[in-house]
């Protein structure tokens, strides 16, 4: 495994966990708009190579995010998060994500 995919697995496994990764704060209905965009932006840095196949401990980070941040949306409301907001970053994270693992 290369050094940039364990970088990106790292840094993905830190937004997962609680308290303080956005998607750790999320599961607990806190949306914070700023770490958000902080967190579009990791995603936005992850491509793997398209002539190699992906690790299969990042594809189980990634895959789940946009199913999981929709489950998370009435929590984020019920605790007075932008829900606008919220529903624009899920947005561009499916998209993301889709860029990153490809569409069937």
């Amino acid at each position: 495994m290369s050094e940039q995919i364990q970088n990106w697995i790292q840094s993905l496994e830190a937004e997962w966990a609680k308290p303080d990764g956005f998607l750790g704060k999320a599961r607990e209905g806190v949306f914070d708009p700023r770490q958000g965009a902080s967190f579009v932006s990791q995603l936005e840095n992850i491509q793997p190579s398209q002539n190699a196949p992906i690790d299969r401990r990042l594809v189980s980070l990634i895959w789940y995010i946009p199913m999981f941040l929709d489950w998370q949306k009435r929590r984020v409301i019920d605790k007075g998060g932008d829900a606008l907001a919220f529903e624009q970053l899920v947005n561009r994270v499916r998209a993301i994500v889709e860029e990153i693992l490809g569409v069937p």
